[in-house]
């Protein structure tokens, strides 16, 4: 899809239109459709613009611009910038093998979830986009873990350290 400037004479007169082109699978073929009427030459003239063809011509390029820009592949609407947090920190709780001491208080205590999965991920989702904790509840996690998980029980577990509710995770 892509808009120009066309001009059409008539009557002695020229006329300007932005007129659209697109593909149309009914026709099997490229289309085209009046994006925005304009006026002739001369009544833009007479209302102040020296040349109106270069004006308009601006124009179309700023919408053919607009249709790039919002065309351009995007893997997601924020920076990966802002996720350069995330990798230092899995390589260093990989590095000092913290799921191995996880994994010992979660088998001790026998939960339905693995531990490690739930804290790292807590961590990494509140380096990544430091929020607060319903916040990262409900739009960081994206509940990861499941969707019947109560966020009270969230806040009243994760104020007390290793010390987790079974109710928390009982519906999942």
């Amino acid at each position: 899809m892509a808009y120009f400037l066309k001009k059409t004479h008539r009557n002695g007169r020229a006329y300007l239109s932005i007129v659209e082109s697109y593909y149309s699978p009914q026709k099997r073929c490229g289309a085209h459709r009046t994006f925005k009427s304009l006026a002739s030459v001369e009544s833009w003239k007479a209302k102040g613009i020296d040349d109106p063809i270069a004006h308009f011509q601006k124009e179309v390029n700023a919408l053919n611009d607009e249709i790039s820009n919002s065309q351009a592949l995007k893997i997601s609407e924020s920076s990966p910038e802002l996720y350069l947090g995330y990798f230092p920190f899995v390589s260093l709780l990989n590095k000092m093998n913290i799921k191995k001491f996880v994994d010992y208080f979660n088998i001790s205590n026998s939960f339905e979830f693995d531990l490690y999965e739930l804290l790292s991920s807590l961590i990494f989702a509140r380096l990544v986009n430091p929020c607060s904790k319903y916040r990262t509840f409900h739009e960081v996690l994206n509940h990861k873990f499941c969707d019947n998980v109560n966020c009270r029980l969230i806040y009243t577990d994760l104020s007390r350290p290793f010390i987790f509710n079974r109710r928390l995770f009982a519906t999942c």
